[in-house]
């Protein structure tokens, strides 16, 4: 499977979930819902500020919770979840569907491995 298809993949379960009232939308409510366990997987937009990424990569990782490795934008997560502002993160709270979007993004592999190549790459020096 293709990058695009990955992306449309991802994005539809968004949707979905967004339909179906799983999903947590913005920074502060996924680090809350990681923090409370209600968020099963995240999906961060490549295009977050630096400290956005650390932040939910940090409380990801202390509470388990795995970030799907895709590179869609904030301007593409909010248009899969019918939003007119940016987003910056979005968590889904049903564990079917984040199995789903974590299969169709990472396709077997470590998910928060594949984050951190794709977000902090290794001659950044963020990791």
């Amino acid at each position: 499977m293709n990058e695009e298809e990955i992306k449309r993949k991802v994005l539809s379960y968004l949707g979905f979930a967004k339909k179906s009232g799983r999903v947590l939308v913005g920074q502060s409510a996924v680090t809350d819902g990681a923090r409370s366990g209600a968020a099963r997987a995240v999906v961060l937009a490549s295009d977050a500020s630096e400290r956005t990424k650390k932040q939910i990569n940090d409380k990801c990782s202390s509470h388990g919770v795995k970030i799907a490795p895709v590179a869609l934008t904030g301007d593409e997560i909010a248009r899969a979840l019918g939003s007119g502002m940016t987003v910056s993160a979005a968590a889904v709270t049903d564990a079917g569907l984040a199995s789903a979007i974590l299969k169709a993004a990472c396709g077997g592999d470590q998910p928060n491995d594949q984050l951190k190549e794709r977000i902090f790459p290794r001659e950044s020096g963020n990791r």
